[in-house]
């Protein structure tokens, strides 16, 4: 009798592994929507503060393994990225060209990013944060 044939930790770290964790994330980013009751409750919220700036209204969580010697995402191209260019990379397009499309979408809001890093270096979830300004007039 032979040994097993398929160990946990193989599958772990197989470039599908790596393609379906981008996957997920590329599909919960393309999920914003900024009409949904929640997001609009938070902007309500915002006008009623009188538009403070850097307003948080949304977070996407970002999801998968870091390279622990660096803190980089681990991608399925074989290539550790930092988070910013690690969202451009499972986004197939550059983060500020996500944010476009969804400020396009606006009018008298300007959209921003945040990225919290949390202190644990070896979590595999960073967060980016959605926030709303009113455009400098």
């Amino acid at each position: 009798m032979s040994g097993p044939l398929i160990h946990i930790d193989d599958l772990a770290y197989t470039p599908e592994f790596f393609q379906q964790v981008e996957s997920d994330n590329k599909d919960r980013f393309n999920a914003l929507d900024l009409t949904t009751v929640e997001i609009k409750r938070k902007l309500v919220e915002w006008v009623s503060k009188q538009f403070p700036v850097n307003f948080h209204i949304a977070t996407l969580p970002v999801k998968g393994n870091k390279a622990p010697a660096t803190g980089y995402y681990k991608c399925s191209d074989g290539t550790d990225r930092p988070l910013q260019e690690y969202i451009s990379f499972f986004l197939k397009t550059g983060l500020q060209d996500f944010l476009q499309l969804h400020q396009s979408k606006l009018v008298g809001i300007r959209l921003s990013v945040f990225v919290h890093l949390p202190s644990d270096t070896n979590s595999v979830t960073d967060e980016l944060n959605i926030l709303v300004s009113k455009p400098d007039t």
